[in-house]
C-alpha cells in the first residue's frame, strides 16, 4: 500500500508607483483595417486624414467597450454609426450591405492588434514566499523463500532442506518541507511607439535585486522492518538552511511588428536574461558534523525568434515561426552551456 501528499503555498505582493503611461491603442488597427479592405473593394473616394484617423479610432474604442443588453440590435447601430460618419465626411460610396459585410468581417475576425504608445516608469519593493511539502508512504510484505536444493541430470529438482521461509514487514515513511522567502527591490521601464503605419516597436526593461533571502528545507526519513528472525528499524533527518549573500537578476525584451498588410503579420522578438547568486548552504544532520559549503553562480539566457502569420480566409491563420534559445552558465562546481531552435507551423481555425 503506498499513498503520498503535496502541498504548496505562494505570495508575491509589490508596491511600484511609477511615472508615465501607457496607451494600449487597440482600436487603431481596427481603423486601418477598415480603410484597407474599403479600399481593396474600390469603395474608398478618398484618403483619410490623421484627424479623422483618430476620430474613427475614437469611435471603435468607444463602442468596444460598450455594454448593450441586446448586442445584435447594438451591432447594426455601430456599424450605422461608423458608415454615416464616412459618408459625412465624403470618404466612401458603399451600399449599406457592402459596409456592413466589410466592417462585419473586421470587427470580428481580424486580428486586434495593440499599437501602444508611450513610455513609463516603475519603481518599489516586493515579497515572494513560497512553501512546500511532500510526503510519502509505503509499507508492503514480502514472502522470503530459500531452499536447499538437488537437480538431477533428468531435470528432477528435490528439495533437500528449507533454509528460509519467512514473512517480512516493510515500512517507509519519507516527509520533505521547503520555505523560501524573498524581500527584494525592483525596477521596470518600459517604451512602446508606433514607429510608422506598418512598423511597432515594444522595449522593456526589468531588474530585481533580492536584498532578504533565505531557503530552508527539512529532510524526515523512517524506515523499518520486521520478520521472524529479524527486525531493524531506522531514522534519519536533515536540515538545510541557505543564506544569499548576492541575488539578483536583469531581464530585457525587445518586439519589432511589421504590419504587411490586413491579412499578414510580421514579428521578430528577444530576450535576454542575466542572473547572479551567491550562497552559503549549512547542512545540519540528525548525527553527525555539520556541513557547510558555499556556491556562486551566473547564468545568462538569450532568445531570438519570429512569427509569420497569415489570415488564408476570415477564420483560418497560417502561423510560421522559428525559435533560437542559447543558455549559459558558470559556478564554482560546474559549466554548462546549451543550445537548441525550433521551426513551427501552425493553422489556426476560429470556429465560432
Amino acid at each position: 500500500d503506498a499513498g503520498s501528499t503535496s502541498r504548496s503555498q505562494s505570495i508575491n505582493f509589490e508596491i511600484n508607483p511609477g511615472w508615465g503611461h501607457i496607451y494600449e491603442g487597440r482600436y487603431a488597427s481596427t481603423a486601418i483595417y477598415i480603410i484597407d479592405e474599403l479600399r481593396d473593394n474600390n469603395c474608398l473616394i478618398k484618403e483619410l486624414t490623421k484627424e479623422e484617423m483618430i476620430r474613427l479610432s475614437e469611435m471603435i474604442y468607444k463602442n468596444r467597450l460598450q455594454h448593450a443588453v441586446d448586442k445584435r440590435i447594438r451591432r447594426i447601430e455601430i456599424f450605422d454609426e461608423i458608415l454615416n460618419y464616412l459618408k459625412d465626411i465624403n470618404a466612401i460610396d458603399v451600399s449599406n450591405h457592402t459596409g456592413y459585410l466589410v466592417i462585419g468581417d473586421i470587427w470580428d475576425y481580424f486580428p486586434n492588434l495593440r499599437r501602444r504608445f508611450g513610455t513609463r516608469f516603475k519603481i518599489g519593493t516586493g515579497v515572494d514566499y513560497r512553501y512546500s511539502s511532500r510526503d510519502n508512504t509505503d509499507d508492503f510484505t514480502e514472502d522470503l523463500f530459500e531452499y536447499h536444493y538437488r537437480r538431477d541430470y533428468d531435470g528432477t529438482v528435490t528439495i533437500i532442506d528449507t533454509l528460509r521461509d519467512e514473512n517480512e514487514i516493510n515500512y517507509r515513511y519519507y516527509y520533505t518541507n521547503s520555505e523560501n522567502n524573498n524581500f527584494y527591490l525592483t525596477a521596470t521601464i518600459e517604451h512602446f511607439k508606433p514607429l510608422t503605419r506598418e512598423w511597432q516597436l515594444d522595449l522593456s526593461g526589468k531588474v530585481k535585486y533580492y536584498f532578504d533571502s533565505y531557503y530552508i528545507s527539512n529532510n524526515y526519513r523512517h524506515n523499518s522492518s520486521i520478520s521472524e528472525i529479524d527486525t531493524f528499524s531506522f531514522i534519519t533527518s536533515n536540515r538545510t538552511e541557505r543564506d544569499y549573500s548576492l541575488n539578483y537578476d536583469i531581464q530585457a525584451t525587445a518586439y519589432l511588428v511589421r504590419l504587411i498588410n490586413s491579412r499578414t503579420s510580421l514579428r521578430f522578438n528577444s530576450s535576454y536574461n542575466y542572473r547572479n547568486i551567491k550562497y552559503e548552504d549549512k547542512r545540519l544532520p540528525s548525527s553527525g558534523p555539520i556541513s557547510i559549503s558555499k556556491e556562486h553562480s551566473a547564468e545568462w539566457r538569450f532568445q531570438l525568434g519570429s512569427n509569420l502569420t497569415y489570415r488564408i480566409t476570415i477564420p483560418t491563420e497560417l502561423i510560421l515561426s522559428a525559435n533560437f534559445n542559447w543558455r549559459d552558465k558558470d559556478s564554482d562546481t560546474y559549466d554548462s552551456r546549451d543550445f537548441n531552435y525550433s521551426i513551427n507551423t501552425t493553422v489556426r481555425h476560429y470556429l465560432f
